[in-house]
């Protein structure tokens, strides 16, 4: 079976720079999105710029027969995924009753659902050869440990806003939680298997996503308060190679983080309601 590198979002924003980093690194890319022609042209890049292997795999990631149908296609064109980047996603921005429910199921499919089932399915088939590698040692009597990595790799993009509740991204912060939770409890199953499985938390991130003013953004930027997706991307492969279990991947989130685990929520409460940030919570 030939080995690749299955991420999922990976035409455009993170997911891209991750195919480029991991093809850069001679790894051969399973170029997974909902959106076929650019799939066709990133898969076509990785081969041309970096001379690996790279298939093109258009598939609605929000659908509940997504993740299963991806698993049944690596095993009918003997596809061994050794390593699952889970990018893929969506953003936002309204209150909770006022989000529509269409989009709703969207995010709950990309967040939730189909980055389960992947790790289920793939996560399964790398404890399954680590389990064959450990009996094959015992019989050859040799030390029965594996390392870091060497059955298989799971990387998990979650967000900084999984550790608090926001206003106005309610559906976000919770499914980015979801998605830390799972990462952690998977990290300690697994970490016996020499399976790594690495969630990565950023703060704001450069890409399509957010729909900011280019004033703001740029704002943002300069502030570090926003990084690049190529920042973040360098930071979760370093950390995914070590086998990191939680990585926030910038000093402003760092900082962040210890803000969001101290505060109390109704200081929270009342920063919400400071008059800036209401103004613009109050339109969501």
């Amino acid at each position: 079976m030939t080995k690749y590198t299955l991420i999922t979002g990976a035409s455009s924003g993170m997911g891209l720079e991750y195919a480029k980093e991991m093809a850069a690194k001679g790894h051969n890319i399973l170029v997974v999105s909902n959106m076929a022609e650019k799939n066709e042209e990133v898969a076509d890049m990785l081969r041309k710029d970096y001379g690996v292997e790279a298939k093109a795999v258009y598939s609605d990631l929000s659908r509940n027969e997504a993740a299963q149908e991806l698993f049944d296609w690596t095993k009918a064109n003997d596809i061994e995924v050794d390593i699952l980047i889970n990018n893929a996603g969506m953003f936002i921005f309204n209150k909770l009753h006022n989000t529509d429910i269409r989009k709703a199921e969207i995010m709950l499919g990309l967040h939730c659902t189909t980055p389960t089932m992947l790790c289920i399915l793939f996560g399964g088939e790398m404890k399954k050869r680590a389990e064959a590698l450990l009996e094959e040692r015992k019989a050859q009597g040799k030390k029965a440990k594996l390392k870091k990595g060497e059955a298989g790799r799971i990387l998990i993009m979650s967000s900084l806003s999984a550790y608090s509740p926001y206003a106005s991204i309610p559906l976000y912060s919770a499914t980015k939680a979801y998605l830390k939770n799972l990462g952690t409890a998977m990290w300690h199953e697994l970490k016996p298997y020499g399976i790594t499985v690495t969630t990565v938390c950023p703060s704001a991130v450069d890409t399509p996503l957010l729909p900011l003013p280019p004033f703001i953004r740029k704002l943002a930027i300069a502030l570090r308060v926003m990084i690049s997706p190529r920042q973040v991307v360098s930071g979760a492969i370093r950390g995914m190679y070590r086998g990191r279990r939680l990585l926030v991947p910038s000093l402003i989130a760092k900082l962040g983080l210890v803000f969001c685990e101290l505060a109390p929520q109704h200081l929270v409460y009342w920063i919400f309601k400071f008059p800036p940030l209401k103004k613009v919570i109050d339109k969501a």
